[in-house]
C-alpha cells in the first residue's frame, strides 16, 4: 500500500505540474500547491473507493485497468465540483488545465499501476524469503485448484510449505464446505488459532455479490481473515477517527437536524427522538438515539415474533430485513427511515463511546436472547451506524449471512477498512439501496 501511495503522489504531482507546463511555461503557486494538496487528497479516497490499495487484486490486471480509468475520471469530475460550488481562487485551475492534467493522470496512473507497480510486487514478493508459506486444507482437486493460483500469480507473495522440511505456522486456504454458516465461521475461527493469515474459500458465498474476495479459485472467491489486526493502537485510531467523523458531521449537519427534529414534531407530534436500550460491546446496555419514525408507544410483540422467525432462517423467499409496508411508520417516517436521515442522532452514541461509526446493527436485548452462540461473537466489539451488512447486504440479505459479514469485519478490523466501509456507505445511503 505504501509504495501505491507514494506512486499516487509522484503521479498527482508529475500530471498537474506538466500541465500547467505545457500551459503556461511555468508553474503557479500558491495555486499550484494548493491544488496537489487537494488533488491527493480526493485521489487517495477514490482510489480507496475503488479498492486499489489491495496488492493481492493487481493479479486481475484487467479489472484494475478499468477502474483505474474510471477513477481517474472521478478525480476530475468531484475537483471540478467542488471547485465550481466553493468558488474557492487557489484551487481553481482554467478548463484547458484541467483537460491537460487528467490525460497526464490517466497516463501516469496507468503506467505506475498496471507496468511498475505488478512489476515491483512481483520482484519482491517472488523472493522466496518474503513469500508466506501456505497450507490448503481441501480435498485433492480443491488443493490443485489453489495451487495452481498460486503459482500463476507470484505477485501475491505465497509459496507451498513443504511439510517435510519446515514447520508451516503462516498461511492457511481453508475449504470450506457446507450451508451452515455458523459451521463455516467455527472452521475459520479455529484455524486462526494457529495461523496468522486464512484465505478460505465458502462454497455457500458462491453467488454472493461482494467485493471483498482478491481472486476466485473454482468460482468461488477468497475471503481473508487475519488475526493480527486486534492491536490496542488499532482501537485507539478507530476511536479517534470515530470522534472526529462525528463531531465534523453533528456541526455540518447540526441545523438540517433541527429541521428534522421540527418536522417530526409536526408530522406527529412528540417525543422527537426514539429511544431504546440496546446491547452494546461485551453486552453492555445502552441508551440507543434515533429520529422517530413510528408512531408512539407501539407494542413491540409483531417485531419479536419478526425477529425470531428471522434468526431462526425461517423467512420467507423475497422478503427483507426490515418489516415491509409497516403500518406504524408515520409518514414523514417513511421518508427519514429511506434515506437513512433517521439514523444521524446516532452520532451522538459514536460521540459518547456507546457506538462506532462502524461496527454491527445495534441489537435489542429480546433479539440477543434468541442469538445463537456463534451469532455473540459479534457483542465483542461495538455496534456502528454503517457496516459490512449495512453496506454489502442491507435489507435483503437473511441473518446468517448478515453476522458473518459482522465477524469478518471483527477480525479484520482496521483504520483502512473503516475508511473504505465509511466511503461505500454514501452512495448507498444516496441511492436508497436496500432501506426499505
Amino acid at each position: 500500500m505504501i509504495l501505491l501511495i507514494i506512486l499516487d503522489t509522484v503521479s498527482v504531482y508529475l500530471s498537474i505540474h506538466f500541465a500547467m507546463l505545457s500551459r503556461f511555461g511555468k508553474d503557479i503557486a500558491p495555486t499550484f500547491w494548493f491544488t496537489l494538496i487537494f488533488l491527493l487528497i480526493i485521489t487517495f479516497f477514490i482510489f480507496l473507493y475503488q479498492n486499489l490499495y489491495d496488492r493481492k487484486r493487481y493479479i486481475k490486471q484487467t479489472e484494475i485497468f478499468l477502474k483505474i480509468v474510471l477513477s481517474s475520471f472521478f478525480v476530475i469530475i468531484l475537483y471540478v465540483m467542488v471547485t465550481f460550488f466553493t468558488k474557492f481562487k487557489l484551487l481553481e485551475l482554467s478548463r484547458i488545465v484541467m483537460l491537460l492534467f487528467f490525460i497526464y493522470f490517466l497516463f501516469f496512473n496507468i503506467t505506475f499501476r498496471i507496468l511498475i507497480a505488478p512489476f515491483i510486487f512481483g520482484k519482491w514478493f517472488a523472493s522466496d524469503r518474503r513469500k508466506k508459506t501456505v497450507v490448503a486444507y481441501a480435498t485433492h482437486d480443491n488443493k490443485i485448484k489453489i495451487f495452481r493460483m498460486i503459482k500463476a500469480n507470484p505477485i501475491i507473495g505465497f509459496r507451498l510449505c513443504d511439510r517435510k522440511k519446515e514447520e508451516c505456522t503462516t498461511t492457511a486456504f481453508v475449504w470450506c464446505r457446507g450451508t451452515d454458516i455458523g459451521a463455516v465461521y467455527r472452521r475459520i475461527k479455529g484455524k486462526l488459532e494457529n495461523y496468522t493469515l486464512i484465505e478460505a474459500i465458502i462454497p455457500a458465498f458462491q453467488n454472493f455479490r461482494i467485493e471483498i474476495g482478491w481472486t476466485k479459485i473454482g468460482g468461488m472467491p477468497v475471503w481473508e481473515f487475519s488475526n493480527g489486526n486486534h492491536h490496542k493502537l488499532t482501537d485507539c485510531t478507530i476511536r479517534l477517527l470515530d470522534i472526529i467523523i462525528s463531531l465534523f458531521v453533528i456541526i455540518l449537519l447540526g441545523i438540517p437536524m433541527l429541521i428534522i427534529a421540527l418536522l417530526v414534531r409536526l408530522d406527529s407530534g412528540s417525543p422527537v427522538f426514539f429511544r431504546q436500550e440496546r446491547v452494546g460491546k461485551d453486552g453492555k446496555p445502552f441508551m440507543f438515539l434515533k429520529f422517530r419514525s413510528m408512531k408512539n408507544k407501539l407494542s413491540d410483540e409483531e417485531h419479536k415474533k419478526y425477529v425470531k422467525t428471522l434468526i431462526n432462517g425461517k423467512r420467507k423467499d423475497g422478503d427483507i430485513f426490515k418489516m415491509e409496508d409497516d403500518s406504524r411508520i408515520t409518514r414523514f417516517g417513511r421518508f427519514i427511515r429511506k434515506t437513512s436521515i433517521d439514523e444521524l442522532p446516532q452520532f451522538f452514541n459514536v460521540l459518547k463511546g456507546d457506538m462506532s461509526v462502524v461496527g454491527h446493527r445495534p441489537p435489542i436485548a429480546y433479539e440477543v436472547k434468541m442469538y445463537k452462540k456463534w451469532h455473540k461473537e459479534r457483542l465483542k466489539m461495538k455496534p456502528g451506524i454503517t457496516g459490512m451488512w449495512q453496506v454489502f447486504g442491507r435489507s435483503s440479505l437473511p441473518f446468517d449471512e448478515s453476522v458473518f459479514l459482522d465477524l469478518y469485519y471483527k477480525e479484520n478490523r482496521s483504520v483502512l477498512l473503516n475508511l473504505y466501509l465509511f466511503l461505500k456507505t454514501i452512495p448507498r445511503v444516496l441511492t436508497s439501496v436496500g432501506a426499505e
